[in-house]
């Protein structure tokens, strides 16, 4: 089975992964000694492999549909995620059913659960990459679902203009009427983040083409807080009327409690101002839940489960 938490990766790679997977093997070819090689070879293979399986399951999905809409309420009908247990291949063990819900613009909800509850798989069917979910989801188009990971990471060799701007480039937006607030938004919430000290080392000449390597776990979040933030302005510009969905795993965790307070006030203003659906996967304490998304939490704990012990698919789509 593969693990559910690459299906956002296996989505965005596939063919990729396998292009450089042969091109891998061709230069280890050349260096690498027969024990590297024989390792390195059921290694790819076995990645490879995965990208198979998971078009397959693909492939043969049946009872779940995504219905995308740049203007449509975020929703959630009969939905059920179950997985092949690990002890048999014709078990199956389902993480939640019957899940209904309608999530609001201009509102942050909170998800909420202990692990393997569901929370990260439920993320990655929203953005309608999990083979093994059915049900019904409506949703805005997927080039305006922004997910923020809980450990992110950037690409090398981009100033720090560059890199907040990822994948497209300043020079995409240097001529277009709203490149000079643009820049201001940047500016404001660079120092709303507390990101100040990390601008100025990104913009020394030593420091441009690596100055990602060097974050901490709370600087790192914070820069693809900011990230997220200019993804919103850019895309509200461009189409004031689509709706935004964040998902949001974790943004926080690597912030003290000082900075996590003041970031997430901020958030919620932002979720607000742009009227974004925003989902954040939040383990803090049932006290912090309720004060900070009062009766906006959807807890993974308490939803419907069942157990069967057969699949007729045997893709685990036994809801």
């Amino acid at each position: 089975m593969v693990n559910p938490h690459l299906y956002f990766e296996l989505e965005k790679l596939r063919r990729v992964i396998i292009d450089f997977s042969v091109n891998l093997w061709r230069t280890f070819e050349k260096y690498a000694d027969s024990t590297s090689l024989s390792y390195a070879e059921g290694a790819i293979k076995k990645l490879i492999q995965s990208v198979y399986n998971y078009e397959e399951l693909k492939a043969n999905q049946q009872g779940f549909s995504i219905n995308h809409d740049l203007k449509v309420t975020l929703s959630v009908k009969d939905l059920c995620i179950s997985y092949p247990a690990l002890s048999s291949k014709a078990d199956t063990n389902i993480l939640f059913s019957n899940l209904n819900r309608k999530f609001q613009p201009g509102r942050l909800y909170a998800v909420v659960g202990e692990s393997g509850s569901g929370k990260s798989s439920f993320f990655n069917t929203l953005y309608g990459v999990n083979p093994y979910a059915t049900g019904e989801i409506n949703i805005t188009h997927q080039q305006n679902i922004i997910y923020v990971p809980q450990n992110p990471s950037f690409k090398q060799g981009l100033n720090w203009l560059n890199t907040l701007l990822y994948p497209a480039l300043s020079t995409k937006f240097s001529n277009e009427p709203f490149y000079e607030e643009l820049l201001s938004i940047i500016d404001r919430y660079t120092e709303d983040l507390a990101l100040n000290h990390v601008k100025r080392c990104a913009e020394t000449s030593e420091n441009q083409l690596n100055w990602t390597t060097t974050l901490s776990g709370g600087e790192a979040q914070r820069v693809a807080l900011l990230q997220m933030f200019i993804k919103v302005f850019l895309k509200k510009q461009i189409n004031p009327e689509a709706n935004i969905v964040l998902l949001l795993d974790e943004p926080l965790s690597a912030l003290d409690e000082k900075n996590k307070s003041a970031i997430f006030n901020l958030l919620k203003k932002i979720v607000e101002k742009y009227n974004i659906t925003a989902l954040q996967i939040d383990h803090s304490s049932e006290d912090v839940i309720l004060t900070n998304y009062g009766e906006h939490v959807i807890n993974f704990g308490d939803l419907e489960k069942k157990r069967s012990s057969s699949s007729s698919s045997g893709l685990g789509q036994s809801c």
